[in-house]
């Protein structure tokens, strides 16, 4: 019987104690003392004794294991509390969490900052927006074509197609000319663009009324001033 501080012993018992001598009684109280400690039964050639003790035991037993199943009820109650709290909190993290991804990707001009470490040592450090991924210093978009770093400091993102089509449009002179810009800019003002080909073409080249090859007065920039 596991061990209680203390035990009930009922008014209906009345009878059974009246039995009883005052030397019985007060045997059998200590009896049960015990009993209800130790669980050790009393022993004794006592048969009126005897009867009233295993009578008595019987219902300290029968509330011994309501007590148990009361106690273990609570236990599983607590536990329960516990693990809901906690669960309830590492929701509310990840909530917070997403809830922050979301808003970094609600303006298409958001960025992180992304490194790449091979043996403890930084080998790529790159502002990209936070959908990109960073392969062999070059910029992936999950499922958009690669881009590849432009300018001395390599921030202009532009992809095989988008250089290439600029090449064709305006030149190679008058396009590394706009990178380089471009570039520059970029690295003094920290701004980043969602579409450099479009900040190319419609900011920087429209500002200074570049056309393109195929239009009347094409750009008006001779090859060797270019740079």
């Amino acid at each position: 019987m596991p061990e209680k501080k203390s035990m009930i012993i009922y008014t209906d018992t009345i009878n059974q104690w009246e039995m009883l001598t005052d030397q019985q009684a007060g045997a059998l109280i200590k009896a049960l003392l015990h009993y209800g400690i130790t669980g050790e039964r009393i022993q004794t050639d006592d048969g009126m004794l005897l009867m009233a003790f295993s009578f008595i035991a019987a219902q300290i037993d029968r509330d011994g294991d309501k007590w148990d199943d009361t106690r273990k009820k609570r236990a599983e109650a607590a536990q329960k509390r516990w693990e809901k709290k906690h669960s309830d909190a590492n929701d509310a993290n990840d909530a917070n969490a997403s809830f922050a991804l979301q808003n970094e990707q609600t303006d298409a001009n958001d960025a992180v900052t992304v490194t790449d470490t091979v043996n403890g040592t930084v080998t790529v450090t790159d502002t990209v927006t936070v959908t990109d991924t960073v392969i062999n210093n070059n910029i992936i978009s999950a499922g958009k074509p690669q881009k590849h770093k432009h300018g001395e400091y390599k921030h202009v993102l532009l992809t095989d197609e988008e250089y290439q089509k600029l090449l064709d449009d305006y030149g190679e002179p008058v396009v590394m000319k706009y990178i380089r810009r471009l570039d520059e800019y970029c690295e003094q003002s920290g701004k980043r663009y969602k579409n450099y080909n479009l900040a190319l073409r419609n900011t920087f080249m429209a500002r200074d009324g570049v056309k393109r090859k195929e239009e009347p007065r094409y750009n008006g920039i001779d090859a060797e001033d270019a740079f």
